[in-house]
């Protein structure tokens, strides 16, 4: 009996062990196959980074938008990848420099957290050109001819980096329709209009941009847009995903004051950051404007 049950606990004991060795085994299979995605996954990014860096330079002008876009993209916690792949880059042309600098100060600030106005309105992160000024200071002689509202559309005057309009639109582009509500914001180019037309219509608010602004409203923080733009004579349909309106946008005279400092800490963290391993250092943020 004492026999049968040595013989037992030794059964035992040896598959115990062997149950060990299968864990061991088990664990070493997951965990390092969870280690080497881990490896892929940082080093994946760097080297499609340094592609797209070596793209901001290519002669196709295509390729250097695409790059451009793609870069656009990248999140704040990308940046220090970011910076490793252009302290170990060759040297770089001016042109690169210049882009990368922009590209930097998007991501820097679209990853800045900032005060939200209340409610979940949506917000693009554009500004509209201004053709006139005050309505009570009209004058019919100093109507502007609207090169820059031209009644094509809606004009994108300048985007405000951090925003999703950055990386998506471009300044100068031209909204024609918002393809979700089917409303159109261009009218027929041929038909000739008078100065007297213009101002009866800016009055009434019935601008493309007003348009535009009020069909906007309807629109929600995190909702995408589709937009029928014009862009160099080309037409196309661009996505955008709305970001959360910040408070200072509802400040009468503020938002100038809070879209300079913001492009004040974006130059501070490029300097910081990445001034030391660029050289010939393109324009600051702040100053091009």
């Amino acid at each position: 009996m004492a026999a049968t049950f040595l013989r037992e606990a030794h059964r035992n004991r040896r598959a115990l062990i062997g149950a060990r060795i299968l864990v061991t085994l088990v664990s070493l299979l997951v965990f390092g196959s969870s280690a080497s995605a881990q490896r892929r996954a940082t080093t994946q990014p760097a080297q499609r980074m340094a592609g797209w860096v070596d793209q901001l330079a290519d002669p196709d002008a295509l390729v250097r938008e695409r790059a451009r876009d793609q870069m656009l993209g990248l999140t704040g916690d990308d940046l220090p990848t970011l910076r490793k792949v252009l302290a170990e880059a060759s040297t770089l042309m001016p042109t690169q420099k210049s882009s990368l600098r922009e590209i930097v100060a998007h991501v820097y600030l679209s990853s800045l957290p900032y005060e939200r106005a209340i409610g979940d309105a949506g917000f693009l992160g554009v500004k509209w050109p201004d053709p006139v000024k005050q309505p009570n200071n009209f004058n019919l002689s100093e109507i502007p001819d609207f090169t820059a509202e031209s009644f094509s559309g809606v004009v994108i005057a300048r985007r405000l980096p951090g925003f999703p309009a950055y990386r998506t639109l471009r300044d100068g582009d031209i909204v024609t329709r918002l393809v979700d509500t089917k409303q159109d914001f261009a009218t027929d180019p041929t038909i000739e209009r008078k100065q007297e037309d213009r101002l009866v219509e800016l009055l009434s608010g019935a601008t493309p941009t007003r348009l535009f602004i009020n069909a906007m409203t309807r629109f929600k923080s995190g909702d995408a847009v589709r937009l029928d733009i014009l862009r160099n004579g080309r037409s196309m349909t661009v996505r955008v995903e709305l970001a959360a309106r910040p408070a200072v946008a509802d400040q009468i005279g503020a938002v100038e004051d809070w879209v300079q400092e913001r492009a004040d800490q974006a130059d501070k963290y490029w300097d910081s950051n990445f001034g030391s391993i660029m050289k010939d250092d393109p324009t600051p943020i702040s100053m091009a404007r």
